[in-house]
Formats: C-alpha cells, sequence, structure tokens
C-alpha cells in the first residue's frame, strides 16, 4: 500500500509508504526517470517509512519504489512529476528552516538565483552556507544567519535587503561569533549612488561578530622609504594574520595624506613581532608621533558590489532601538555609500535613523574602510 507523494516541488519529491515490518527495519527507497528503473536513479537509505530526494530535474516525471535490501524484491510506489521552475521575478519564500543550499529550504524547490526575490518568513531560520548564494532582493522576517563552519557569501543584485520588525539579521554573535571562516554580505550595485541599502527596521535585530582582533597598536620604531615591516607589540597584533590589510598613518604635517596601505606577507618573532609586507613604502613614518598601525580586516564583511562611492553604492540604514538588538563587534564595512535622507545621518554610510530619533548600536572594534563617513 502506498501513501501520497508529498512535497512535490520543482525538484523536490517525497516518496512515502506504510509497513508491517518491526520498527527499525532499514528500507531503501529508489526514484528514476525510467520506469524500469534503468535511467537516472536516485537512492535513499532510512530507517522510516518516507525517503526525500532533492536536486531533481523540474517538469520531469519520476517513478519511485521501495525494498528492505538492493536485492529486492521491489515495492512499486507509482509515479509522478516535478514541478515547472518559477519564471524570473517570481518570490521564492522559505518552506521550513535549513541551509540556503538546500532546494527543500524553498517554497519554489529550487536553490534562489540573482533572478529572484527572496523572504524569509517569520518563524524560520536559514543559514547562508555556500559562497555563491544569491537573490534579486532579500526580506528577512524569520531568522537569516551565516555559517560558523563554512565561508559563506549571499549577494544581492536587484534592490534592498530589509529586516522587517520580529526579523534577525546573524553576521555572528558575541556567544556564537564567525571565526576561522568568512562571511559576506554583498549589497547590489546601483546606477546611481546610495540606491540600495540594507535597512534593518525598528523591532528587527542585527547582530556582526566576527573573529575577535586588536584593531591597531603603535609601531616601536621610525620607518623610512622603502621600508618593508615594522616592529609591534605582540599583544597589538593579537589576531593579525598574514593576507590582513593594514594602514600606516600620517605622522607628517604636510598637507598631502601621507597614509599608506598594505597586505601582510608575514608576522614573525616573539617580543616584539615584525610584521612585513611587500612594496616598499613611500613616506617616513615617525614612530614619537606615534606612529599607529591599524588593521582593516575583519571575517565578517557587510560591503556594496560597486566600489565607486560617488556613482554605485549601498549603505546601511538601522531603526532599532534596543542597544542589545543591535550589536556590531569585529565587523568590516566597505565600499558603502553616502546617505542622504537628511538629518544628523546625512553624508554618512551607516546611518542610525527613527523618527523622533532613538535609533542605537552598540559598535566597537569594527572598520569603515573606502566609502563615505562611518556612523
Amino acid at each position: 500500500y502506498a501513501a501520497p507523494f508529498s512535497d512535490v516541488s520543482a525538484s523536490v519529491i517525497a516518496a512515502n509508504w506504510t509497513t508491517s515490518l518491526p520498527d527499525g527495519t532499514p528500507f531503501l527507497a529508489q526514484l528514476s526517470t525510467a520506469s524500469d528503473f534503468s535511467g537516472t536513479l536516485a537512492s535513499s537509505a532510512t530507517f522510516g517509512t518516507s525517503a526525500r530526494f532533492e536536486g531533481l530535474a523540474s517538469g520531469t516525471t519520476y517513478h519511485a519504489r521501495v525494498a528492505t535490501t538492493a536485492a529486492g524484491p521491489f515495492l512499486a510506489l507509482g509515479s509522478t512529476v516535478t514541478l515547472l521552475a518559477p519564471s524570473p521575478g517570481t518570490l521564492i519564500r522559505s518552506s521550513r528552516s535549513g541551509l540556503w543550499s538546500s532546494s527543500g529550504t524553498w517554497d519554489a524547490g529550487v536553490l534562489p538565483t540573482r533572478d529572484f526575490p527572496v523572504t524569509i518568513l517569520a518563524g524560520h531560520a536559514v543559514t547562508v552556507d555556500l559562497t555563491s548564494a544569491e537573490a534579486s532582493t532579500l526580506t528577512v522576517r524569520g531568522t537569516l544567519s551565516f555559517s560558523r563552519v563554512a565561508n559563506s557569501t549571499l549577494t544581492l543584485v536587484g534592490g534592498d535587503a530589509v529586516v522587517e520588525s520580529g526579523g534577525t539579521l546573524d553576521l555572528g554573535t558575541a556567544a556564537d561569533p564567525i571565526a576561522g571562516v568568512r562571511a559576506h554580505l554583498v549589497l547590489p550595485l546601483g546606477t546611481a549612488a546610495r540606491t540600495y541599502s540594507l535597512t534593518v527596521q525598528e523591532g528587527s535585530r542585527f547582530f556582526v561578530h566576527g573573529a575577535p582582533k586588536v584593531p591597531y597598536g603603535a609601531a616601536l620604531g621610525d620607518l623610512a622609504p622603502g621600508a618593508t615591516s615594522v616592529l609591534m607589540r605582540a599583544a597589538d597584533v593579537s589576531g593579525w594574520a598574514v593576507g590582513d590589510e593594514i594602514t600606516l598613518g600620517n605622522t607628517e604635517t604636510s598637507a598631502a595624506d601621507q597614509t599608506e596601505r598594505r597586505t601582510v606577507t608575514g608576522i614573525s618573532g616573539t617580543e616584539p613581532k615584525t610584521v612585513s609586507w611587500a612594496g616598499g613604502l613611500a613616506y617616513s613614518h615617525a614612530a614619537a608621533r606615534p606612529l599607529m598601525v591599524a588593521n582593516l580586516t575583519r571575517t565578517v564583511v557587510v560591503r556594496s558590489s560597486g566600489a565607486v562611492r560617488a556613482s554605485n553604492t549601498a549603505y546601511v540604514l538601522s531603526a532599532i532601538r534596543s542597544l542589545a538588538d543591535c550589536q556590531i563587534r569585529f565587523g568590516e564595512f566597505a565600499y558603502l555609500g553616502r546617505w542622504t535622507g537628511g538629518g544628523a545621518g546625512a553624508g554618512y554610510s551607516f546611518v542610525l535613523y527613527g523618527l523622533g530619533g532613538g535609533a542605537k548600536a552598540a559598535i566597537s572594534n569594527s572598520t569603515f574602510r573606502d566609502g563615505a563617513q562611518g556612523v
């Protein structure tokens, strides 16, 4: 006796059956595009009485069967047809909590791409767990988090990201930071500056917490033009790593900005540490001024796709009024444009804004680079 197929979508089929065999009996369910099971074959081993198949072709007939061993005999469960894939522009919603990379997470049964607006529904928690996640626009009514065990990137291409009241955007928390892997939220490329935004509404929650890192320290010696390393206290470079981007501050009174940026190629020694880079410095830097060396790199990044501040960048707007609900630590904000909505936030890239004022955020050990003024 075969129960109906369930959860049928463009790429998912759940096959169900009943049994009089004892609990714990192993079953092998199979799905094929051919009635004699000579075509594309998918198998699922289970101790239950249902099997879920994902990653299937849309608009395709699949036949199902089940047995207690691979040798059979098999019981035919019938056939069903997967739904047609949604047309571009169709809203894709979460159907349950799960990974972004699982087609079963989405009501369309397929992973969202740049052609589809995405909504995370209230009560669902979706985790971005791949570096190629895309959507046209994003609305978060439940929880959208980023993986703690794999590098992850979500790129938006067509419009705003909005975290509605009751929703949570989780890019790491104090209790569960994103460390050892990297997470990127990339906002759309605009046709003009400030076209798109990440907006977190009043009553929502926004958390950023990357790997702990000392943000800056003082150089222990002068640097001459051509220098490729600097001595620093070990405590001041805690958390720094090869590949990090650093700045060596301007120490002269010249009108020209002589701050220099380099990428770390090595960190050696015990006390003090030697931080090295490729490409000699262009200017002299005097330690007594003092010479401050800052680290711009964090494991959690929110950035615009566009890198030209005046023409194609996005911005961040928060109306959260509870300090506990907007916690930004060890985050990196890059290529964000200038908000022009008026008020005290005009000209800034991360704006705390709400009717009557009162928007709050706790921000520390974070960097704002290559964009408009910070907060």
